[in-house]
């Protein structure tokens, strides 16, 4: 945890920024069940092959 706080002590805002959106959609990603939908997918696919 200690290193976690240091790089965020040292990142530049902007930089903290960009890591923050990513975080955000990603996030929404998930909500949505994006990446489980994805695997379900991926799971068929390979089922019928």
């Amino acid at each position: 945890m200690d290193e976690v706080l240091e790089l965020l002590k040292d990142m530049k805002e902007e930089i903290y920024r960009e890591k923050q959106k990513a975080s955000q959609d990603i996030g929404e990603l998930i909500k949505e069940g994006f990446f489980a939908k994805k695997l379900l997918i991926e799971i068929q696919n390979a089922l019928y092959l």
